[in-house]
């Protein structure tokens, strides 16, 4: 029968499961992060084991403990962890009912040794002479689709009245159509052949200086905040980060526990991309520094696809934004001949859902901006926000980005807002490279640099580079799938862009030979009317030649684990088993 004894048998059975997942999930999950072991999911979890082994207890000693075999069947995950820790904590605790002082002191000690972890060191050694540096990348956002650059929907309220405060470009333009190249040439200042990350080699050239590296020696204290599996310390990219957070540990630390697999399963979250996380992350993480200057990177995923996965999806007016944005995802996965995409106003309605998507990354902004203002840190930091590259809707025959060098995957917002710097909503229309954030930030922590945007004769870039390898994950995803000839996605291209001049390089794998167009951004600002040959490009060619003699860094495609393709794979960057 039940009653007090099978109570306490069911609760200690409890107790032991809540100890057995802390050490076999929970713990093993935080190993290859920055995380720090916290008491509360575990013991949250933990209190809820004990509790149901306990109600059950109360009507039979067995059902107690056997009630605890539910919780891993309803997270529904088919993990042989949950479905075995529950049978051992059955076993302990009939083993442990003798002797119950020890059992739970022995449990207990498992909760109270999480207090003990090591948890980043936080460098208090002298004192830069700058402000407090906040860099947010809004991932996937285009300048066209962003209502501070004129966009049809209301799609970024915050960042104009960021930009009001500060000052903002209007020509900012991403060195390559995708995450990693333009976040390297972000942190490095350099070229994103010179910087080893590119379609071909995706992984930073080692002995390469970082931003988060120079900064940190001069002081600063360093942490990133991410959502793009691309920033990953596979890949380099936030190497000098003295502490990172990713969306994919905080999930991981999360489903440790059955209790809250299932919670999830029974109560799914609210939609997002982890962003509402990661802001209040990276408020707290700014918050623990006290007075020490502190360098934070935000990236955010937003408005990256799958774009119904946000709050409010249908805002401007998607009646199915699920299956549309399902639609867009296999667009972009596979090609858009592969699922006859178009359709008659599915353009136009993808252009709606993404407008939401990026609604939902400015509504993120807005979250951090108005915690560093209720902290009294707002006007205590420099704060630029821009883009990694924006977003192509089949203008140039595909869908999203990664491949294509046109300003609707190119252009992107960059805003600077400075503490002591009263511009009061300039805007300035000049060309800007991305890679001039690296001297920005540089300068802004006391370091003299001629490419700084904070510079008082600051002026723009003559001209503005942009370059795509062969996109060989592209190559592989399409594979099989596309109708049209893929030898048109087979290619190495180069943009360089002076004034409203844009010259494009082709050169096909098929045969190797140059293509050249160039396109008057004033007269055709689509790019659909390629002029060549043109004498206004000999400027443009010589520009050209000269980044050609630049040396490549990397030359292949390195090994990840699989881990890092699973999350590759979820974002549509690699098939399944590709």
């Amino acid at each position: 029968m039940g009653g007090r004894g099978g109570a306490a048998l069911g609760a200690l059975s409890g107790l032991f499961l809540g100890a057995l997942e802390t050490l076999c999930r929970y713990l093993p999950a935080l190993a290859d992060s920055d995380l720090r072991a916290e008491l509360e999911p575990a013991l949250l979890s933990t209190a809820f084991y004990c509790a149901l082994g306990a109600a059950g207890g109360v009507l039979h000693r067995a059902l107690g403990a056997l009630a605890l075999l539910a919780v891993p069947a309803l997270s529904l995950d088919l993990d042989p962890l949950g479905f075995l820790a529950a049978p051992a904590a059955l076993g302990l605790g009939w083993l442990a009912a003798s002797r119950p002082p020890l059992a739970w002191a022995g449990a207990a000690l498992v909760f109270a040794g999480l207090l003990w972890l090591p948890r980043p060191a936080l460098p208090r050694e002298g004192r830069p002479p700058g402000p407090d540096l906040a860099l947010v990348v809004l991932d996937t956002v285009a300048a066209r689709d962003t209502s501070l650059h004129g966009g049809p929907f209301d799609t970024t309220p915050s960042l104009a009245a960021l930009a009001a405060e500060g000052v903002h470009w209007s020509r900012a333009l991403a060195p390559a159509p995708w995450t990693v190249p333009s976040h390297a040439s972000l942190f490095t200042g350099q070229p994103a052949r010179t910087a080893g990350a590119h379609h071909e080699h995706p992984v930073l050239a080692e002995g390469l200086p970082t931003a988060a590296e120079e900064l940190a020696r001069s002081g600063y204290r360093t942490a990133a905040f991410v959502a793009n599996p691309w920033m990953a310390r596979a890949t380099g990219i936030t190497r000098g980060f003295a502490y990172q957070e990713a969306v994919w540990d905080l999930a991981a630390r999360r489903s440790a526990f059955s209790a809250l697999r299932a919670l999830d399963r029974l109560r799914p979250p609210p939609p997002g991309k982890g962003g509402e996380a990661l802001v209040s992350r990276a408020l707290a993480w700014l918050e623990r520094g006290g007075e020490q200057p502190s360098f934070v990177f935000l990236n955010l995923m937003e408005a990256h696809t799958p774009y119904h996965q946000v709050p409010e999806p249908g805002r401007f007016g998607v009646a199915d934004p699920v299956a549309l944005g399902e639609r867009i995802h296999q667009a972009q996965l596979y090609g858009q001949d592969a699922i006859d995409f178009p359709r008659p106003g599915e353009r136009e309605a993808a252009r709606r859902l993404y407008a939401a998507a990026v609604r939902a990354a400015d509504d993120r902004l807005a979250d951090f901006v108005e915690g560093l203002r209720r902290r009294g840190r707002l006007d205590r930091t420099l704060l630029v926000v821009t883009s990694d590259h924006g977003e192509s809707f089949g203008e140039h025959g595909f869908t999203g980005h990664v491949i294509g060098l046109y300003e609707d995957t190119l252009h992107v917002p960059l805003v600077l807002r400075h503490p002591e710097l009263a511009w009061g909503g300039r805007e300035r229309g000049e060309l800007v490279e991305l890679a001039r954030v690296y001297d920005t930030l540089l300068a802004a922590s006391g370091e003299s640099r001629a490419r700084s945007l904070l510079a008082a004769d600051s002026s723009g870039d003559a001209f503005a580079v942009s370059e795509q390898r062969r996109p060989v994950r592209t190559l592989a995803r399409f594979r099989n799938h596309l109708d049209r000839d893929r030898a048109a996605l087979d290619n190495r291209a180069l943009r360089v862009r002076a004034g409203p001049l844009v010259l494009l390089r082709e050169t096909p794998a098929q045969d190797g030979l140059p293509r050249f167009a160039l396109f008057d951004l004033e007269a055709d600002p689509g790019e659909q009317r390629p002029l060549w040959p043109d004498p206004r490009a000999a400027a443009l060619l010589e520009r050209m030649a000269r980044f050609d003699a630049l040396e490549v860094e990397g030359d292949r495609d390195p090994f990840f684990d699989e881990r890092f393709r699973e999350r590759l794979e979820a974002l549509g960057y690699l098939t399944p088993g590709g």
